[in-house]
């Protein structure tokens, strides 16, 4: 396991870990919202507050080190 998906899984809530877990299989803020039957302003919240947490600042910086 990385060490990106370590600390997510430490410092996520549920809900954030689970649009963080949608965000590397790359859907968009629409398709996650309607998988998780969520509104896209609330993903879009989590998506914020995740990259806050983590401390990347975009999907592909998000992904790069979710991978390494």
């Amino acid at each position: 396991m990385s060490n990106m998906r370590e600390r997510a899984t430490a410092e996520l809530t549920p809900a954030q870990h689970e649009v963080y877990e949608q965000l590397l299989k790359g859907l968009s803020t629409r398709d996650i919202a309607e998988e998780l039957d969520r509104s896209e302003f609330t993903v879009r919240n989590h998506i914020k507050a995740i990259f806050k947490k983590l401390k990347v600042n975009s999907r592909a910086s998000l992904l790069s080190a979710s991978l390494n």
